[in-house]
């Protein structure tokens, strides 16, 4: 049986080495019947051994001498440890496979074609699996995928997946995990108003936060940020707040790896931006405070071809320094700012340019300006 798993293995291995190819490979894959392969090794790898059990229970057993007692624990030992290899390949073969999936799920119709297949319960079953770490990973990864679309996603928050991501989020200690359960609530949360509030009543913003305090790498911390970006309420924003949300925020922005990590400077902006959406003059003041100023004008130094995202950044940085003197005062703080303004002065873009000149208009106001 052990060879069995083998080669259920291999079977697995090819899949991921093609599944990790061009986009034509992976679609040919599908085509040629790769998620019921898929589920094939699932079912196989989750089936009991079917051997006969070669022991009786204690209870049983005829008494036997010191020789026999010795040479029948000798045997019971090496039965443990086939059970135990043949156990650890059945669950190195999900993972691969697993990882397979992951890659074959960025296409909606195989999110579909899973769905139909009943390919959400053993990937549900995966992710309880605590002892899997790595499958975990990669099967919040495949879930992740499916719940952008909005029926699987419907599917897999009835049977249970936001608590069980929420879960992951408070009990691992693996960084994979976590940004990849984060991805997956992300999407969750986009959804629906509904799914939203259903996982703020569950804790996601005391779960990602807890994350985001461990001092996780910049792919962890992008995955977590993105996806307190996309809550709305304004109760669970204030929670963030007062979690701390935004010494996080600026300590991950400020490492060198962010620096060139386009797609976490503009998680950033979208957090930053939806927080002083609030309207908070008192928050505003707070968020200046807390520094989210200097992240925001690095941002604008690196990214003025960036129309689109200088016009984000500039429109919350005018949302911030509108009304408090003391956010105005700390804006000029930074000498960058005022130069990249008058070089952005120049541009073309009317909404852009509206902007600027409100930010230009805000400092100007300060009488020792």
């Amino acid at each position: 049986r052990v060879n069995e798993v083998q080669i259920w293995y291999e079977v697995a291995r090819v899949l991921l080495h093609v599944s990790a190819g061009r986009p034509g490979h992976r679609k040919f894959l599908i085509e040629q019947g790769a998620l019921d392969a898929i589920l094939a090794i699932y079912r196989y790898c989750s089936e009991d051994t079917g051997a006969a059990p070669m022991y009786r229970a204690s209870s049983e057993r005829r008494v036997a001498g010191p020789e026999e007692a010795e040479d029948e624990e000798m045997k019971v030992s090496r039965v443990e440890r086939v059970e135990d290899v043949e156990q650890s390949a059945r669950f190195m073969t999900m993972t691969v496979a697993t990882h397979a999936l992951k890659n074959l799920t960025v296409f909606p119709f195989a999110r579909r074609a899973l769905m139909d297949l009943a390919g959400d319960k053993p990937l549900m079953s995966l992710l309880r699996m605590e002892f899997n770490a790595e499958g975990q990973q990669h099967a919040a990864s495949v879930l992740g995928n499916m719940c952008l679309n909005a029926d699987c996603c419907q599917r897999l928050v009835y049977d249970g997946l936001i608590e069980t991501l929420i879960e992951l989020l408070k009990l691992s200690t693996v960084a994979g995990v976590h940004q990849e359960a984060a991805y997956a609530l992300a999407n969750i949360c986009s959804i629906s108003e509904e799914y939203e509030k259903t996982l703020v009543e569950v804790g996601i913003v005391d779960a990602l936060l807890e994350v985001l305090k461990q001092d996780v790498d910049i792919k962890v911390a992008h995955s977590v940020i993105r996806s307190l970006s996309k809550i709305s309420i304004a109760e669970a924003k204030y929670d963030m707040l007062g979690g701390g949300v935004l010494k996080y925020l600026v300590h991950y922005a400020q490492m060198p790896a962010a620096t060139e990590d386009c797609a976490f400077r503009k998680a950033c902006v979208d957090l930053i931006k939806s927080l002083a959406d609030l309207n908070d003059d008192g928050q505003h003041a707070a968020m200046v405070q807390a520094g989210v100023l200097g992240p925001l004008i690095g941002i604008l130094q690196k990214e003025q071809s960036d129309v689109e995202l200088c016009l984000r950044v500039v429109e919350i940085i005018g949302t911030l320094t509108i009304k408090s003197d003391a956010a105005k005062h700390k804006a000029l703080q930074h000498p960058e700012l005022l130069p990249i303004l008058m070089q952005l002065l120049q541009t073309e873009d009317e909404d852009l340019l509206f902007h600027v000149l409100t930010v230009v208009g805000n400092v100007a106001a300060l009488e020792d300006v």
